[in-house]
Formats: C-alpha cells, sequence, structure tokens
C-alpha cells in the first residue's frame, strides 16, 4: 500500500495500480498525481560459456606442460619452485588424493623449511643430468637412469648363458668404458654411422585435424550459455575447483609432517 501526503485527499493506492517502467517506478495517487522512484533492477550474471573456459584450461594446462619442458632442459631453482607450486595446486585440483602433489609438498618443504641455502640447492639440481656438457642439454635423472637400465640390459642379452653374479657385475661396471672405446674405434677407423628412420610418425595431420575443429568451434569467442558435451561442469581455471580453507590446512599438516623426517 503507498500512502499520501498530509495535503491530500486520498487515503491508499492498491499494488496493482503501480506501474514498473524498466529503471523507474511511479506511483499514481488518489490526487491524480504521480511520483517517480529510481529502483536498481538486480543484474543477473552472464551465464558462463563451457566450451570457451575449456579452451583456455587446455591453452593454460599446455603452457604450463611446456614451461616444465624447458625447465628440464635448463634447469633454475627459482623457477623451478614457481613452477611446483602451480604443478601441485592442479594436481589437488584434479585428485585431492594425488600422490605427486604429496611429493611435490615434501620437495617445497625441504627447500624452504628445513634444508640450508647450499643444501637446498644441490638437493635440486641433482634432480638433472647434463649429458653433453651444455647449458640446455640437461635431463631429468630418472631418465637418464632409464637409459642405464635399457644399456644394461642391451649388455645382459649378449652374455647369453654366462649370467653368473661376478661376470655380470664386471660388465656392468665396465660399461661407460666399453663405450668409449668403441667410439673412439669408430671415429679411428672412419666408420660413417648411418641416421636411423624416425620411428614416430608425423603429426602434421593430427595438427591440420586439430585446426579444422578450431576454427568450427571457435572456442575463443564469447557464446554465454554455450555447453560442452563431453565436460559440462568445467570451470575457466583449475583452482576454481578447490577448495582454498582445505588446501591451505592440508598444508599446514604436511608441514608438520615434513619437518621431522629428515631428522633435524
Amino acid at each position: 500500500m503507498v500512502w499520501c501526503n498530509e495535503g491530500d485527499t486520498c487515503r491508499s493506492n492498491s499494488e496493482e495500480e503501480v506501474h514498473e517502467d524498466g529503471e523507474v517506478l511511479r506511483l499514481k495517487l488518489a490526487n491524480g498525481n504521480f511520483k517517480s522512484f529510481v529502483i536498481k533492477k538486480k543484474k543477473t550474471p552472464p551465464k558462463e560459456d563451457k566450451v570457451q573456459s575449456y579452451g583456455h584450461l587446455v591453452l593454460e594446462l599446455g603452457v604450463h606442460f611446456k614451461a616444465l619442458l624447458s625447465l628440464c632442459k635448463t634447469p633454475d631453482r627459482e623457477r623451478g619452485l614457481r613452477l611446483l607450486k602451480v604443478t601441485m595446486l592442479h594436481f589437488k585440483a584434479n585428485n585431492w588424493m594425488s600422490k605427486y602433489a604429496y611429493e611435490i609438498m615434501r620437495l617445497l618443504v625441504h627447500q624452504y623449511c628445513i634444508l640450508s641455502e647450499q643444501e637446498a640447492s644441490e638437493e635440486f639440481y641433482a634432480l638433472f643430468v647434463n649429458t653433453k656438457g651444455k647449458t640446455d642439454s640437461h635431463i631429468p635423472c630418472d631418465l637418464q637412469m632409464e637409459y642405464i637400465v635399457k644399456c644394461v640390459k642391451k649388455h645382459l642379452k649378449h652374455m647369453f648363458s654366462n649370467k653368473t653374479d661376478d661376470f655380470i657385475s664386471k660388465r656392468t661396471s665396465a660399461i661407460s668404458a666399453i663405450s668409449d672405446i668403441s667410439e673412439q674405434f669408430d671415429r679411428v677407423s672412419h666408420v660413417v654411422i648411418r641416421s636411423k628412420r624416425h620411428s614416430d610418425l608425423s603429426s602434421i595431420h593430427d595438427e591440420l585435424d586439430m585446426i579444422s575443429d578450431l576454427r568450427q568451434l571457435r572456442p575463443f569467442e564469447t557464446d554465454p550459455g554455450r555447453q560442452h558435451d563431453t565436460f559440462p561442469g568445467i570451470s575457466r581455471k583449475m583452482e576454481n575447483q578447490l577448495d582454498m580453507n582445505l588446501f591451505r590446512n592440508w598444508i599446514l599438516q604436511q608441514k608438520i609432517k615434513f619437518a621431522t623426517e629428515l631428522g633435524k
């Protein structure tokens, strides 16, 4: 009900006589006068474009993956720790029980809380191996171990039935010397090493198919309300899927847990 001023002869105005015109509310009084009030409408947020969110998320993860590959070639501790923090966020957002996030957290506690600066640098750079003595020729330490295991299996294969413990120990301990001798022999005797055919197929056709699909989907053009068939509930960023309060509590728990595992 709307009441008039004291000088007016009207008593009240029913709600049916109140008209809404855009953002201006006009009230008709009983004496025939009109009074306007400005009202603010609640703005409804625009609907999210799930296809665009998918495109941004794939682009973000792809760039982050390329940064990790670059880190493996040219290790840098400060840059590596920043990338590991973001990687831990992604792993926890994807799977709360991720063992990779757990191990990254262990390394970060060592780097920031437990070890000295010298020990932290030694631990970080021990994760990589420089195979050619150049600035950008590092590989991960576990990948180097895979190469060593492959080389050991190759030598053991040619031992045939003579696989005793002593002979295996002698053969594997001399692998580096055997490699140096064989390479030196090839250089002296001018052996031409033929290049091998690439075992991986060309990806040019797959890339062209992807470009064709992207031209049809237009993932970076905003279309409110557009849905992704495979990922209907996808978020624009991985961090949006993570409860930050639970994540902070988890970090505090792991800091206390890892603080005493080295006996310091």
